[in-house]
């Protein structure tokens, strides 16, 4: 077959028996968010307009518009925080509303939302070649997702989805979406990973692939770098991104969840895995957010506490009234309470609601209730450059940012320099002599070189050097000192390929 002047080649011969490491049984269908039981359990209450889904599925109707003509693009590359987007927002919009359509399709059975759907998954996988950019990934992982639940909903009702074009939706999953995220992002903030093993565990579920879907079960347990609910959420609950802000905490919170919903509706139970993680991860957000102080290692950050994300809804719902399980805080999140401290929540229009309800959900709180029990949280011990304790006598040298470290090593005879707190900037290596006693007051002293400096940050001038005590301070590798609002800022310029040779001591 020709295409744009490139030939494609289809084998349709037999498939290889594929490997099962996580399911032993056929994939159910629909089987991602939501199966059989729970979306008829949905249209059910949301015809006899029961609460919360009543209002929920009309604010979605009502923000769903259908009139306008879709636009699709071969290719789309998106920046870093969404710069230089090409083709970024009308993938994104059109993935959401895809979803909203279906929705609302199964629940009312009015054909124009199944044709709108069909309309934009047909145009996207008859157009889209593929993703480039910083955020190409993410793009997968985080809107992908809809389409892909979108699909499954329409190939499992009467919708009028043509099979030429299902194969051409599977075809698009196998050779646009598939490459772009199957070996994931470690070195990016947990968000991404969560995204990508929702998104290629939707993927494994519409082509019945268990090797795909297996492979976004294998990154959930033992993701490396930030990938992995192990990585992202720490024991105790504090998230990976937790210095960083609470808008992307609850996104990789939320992405995470949804990947243990699809588990969960094929038979694989990912709520229970690390001691509750998730649970664990979700309280401790919770908790923040409606301004309890919790344990934290680092600098918690402050940005963002107004966002609630409407992720909340089916999380508290599976463990208490699957697992019997309260998580007290995200019910009060959930339900509203927060307003008895003065604070207001707006949620999201109604997915979390919508795409969250499950034929188990319960408007009351279930009888007996056990309270989740989370471990504490594991601290590093108070030694080094963290205690900060000074061994002083009376004839140190103290010396603040500025002053010179290297003279006053030189002329130290055997005395302590004490360096105060701030940052002691190099213009070249410190050389230490025998003998040499240099400490500082604990983490608030920062030794590094000037930013344009290469090489190593303290070295020796005897070959045999002897006797020498370095004590209470960082050594700063970087060009610049401080931490950045986001843990993975600047990831490129610290790779190995990128990163000034700068280094800390070196004697040899």
């Amino acid at each position: 077959m020709l295409i744009g002047g490139l030939f494609l080649t289809v084998s349709c011969g037999p498939q290889k028996q594929q490997s099962k490491k996580y399911l032993d049984k056929p994939f159910s269908h629909p089987g991602m968010l939501q199966s059989k039981a729970d979306l008829d359990f949905l249209k059910e209450n949301v015809l006899l307009e029961n609460e919360p889904w009543s209002s929920a599925f009309e604010r979605l109707k009502a923000e769903t518009d259908i009139s306008t003509n879709p636009v699709a693009c071969g290719y789309v590359s998106v920046g870093a925080y969404g710069a230089n987007s090409i083709g970024g927002e009308e993938f994104s919009s059109a993935a959401k509303q895809a979803y909203a359509c279906a929705l609302i399709w199964y629940v009312t059975n009015e054909k124009e939302y199944a044709e709108r759907v069909i309309e934009l998954l047909n145009i996207w996988s008859q157009h889209l070649w593929g993703f480039d950019g910083n955020n190409a990934k993410l793009n997968v992982g985080l809107f992908g997702q809809y389409y892909l639940n979108a699909a499954e909903l329409l190939r499992n009702t009467d919708s009028g989805w043509k099979q030429d074009d299902i194969v051409q939706f599977e075809r698009m999953l196998r050779t646009v979406y598939y490459p772009t995220i199957k070996d994931f992002f470690p070195e990016a903030n947990g968000n991404w990973d969560g995204s990508m093993i929702y998104t290629m565990m939707c993927m494994g579920v519409f082509l019945d692939d268990y090797e795909m879907f297996d492979r976004a079960v294998e990154r959930f347990y033992h993701g490396i770098g930030n990938g992995g609910i192990t990585k992202y959420i720490y024991p105790g609950g504090q998230c990976q991104e937790a210095t960083r802000d609470w808008g992307h905490v609850q996104l990789g919170l939320g992405e995470f969840a949804k990947a243990c919903q699809v588990a969960w509706t094929q038979g694989l139970d990912l709520y229970s895995v690390a001691d509750y993680r998730l649970a664990q991860g979700v309280e401790y957000a919770a908790r923040f957010l409606l301004g309890y102080d919790v344990p934290v290692w680092g600098e918690i950050s402050y940005r963002d506490m107004g966002k609630i994300f409407d992720i909340y809804y089916p999380i508290y719902h599976h463990y208490a009234d699957v697992k019997g399980i309260d998580l007290p805080y995200t019910r009060m999140l959930d339900n509203g309470f927060e307003k008895e401290i003065n604070r207001t929540v707006e949620k999201e229009a109604s997915f979390g609601v919508l795409s969250g309800t499950r034929c188990t959900d319960k408007v009351d709180l279930p009888e007996g209730l056990t309270t989740l029990q989370v471990e504490q949280m594991v601290k590093p011990s108070v030694t080094g450059a963290l205690n900060g304790k000074m061994e002083t006598s009376g004839e140190e040298i103290l010396l603040r940012p500025g002053e010179n470290i290297q003279k006053a090593i030189n002329e130290a005879a055997g005395r302590w320099v004490m360096l105060d707190e701030g940052i002691h900037v190099l213009n070249e290596p410190l050389c230490l002599v025998s003998g040499t006693r240099l400490q500082g007051k604990g983490r608030g002293t920062v030794l590094m070189l000037a930013e344009k400096a290469v090489g190593p940050t303290i070295i020796k001038r005897e070959n045999e050097l002897s006797d020498v005590l370095l004590r209470n301070m960082l050594i700063e590798g970087a060009t610049k000192a401080g931490v950045a609002f986001d843990p993975n800022h600047e990831r490129n310029g610290r790779s190995y390929g990128n990163a000034p040779s700068r280094e800390g001591i070196v004697f040899f």
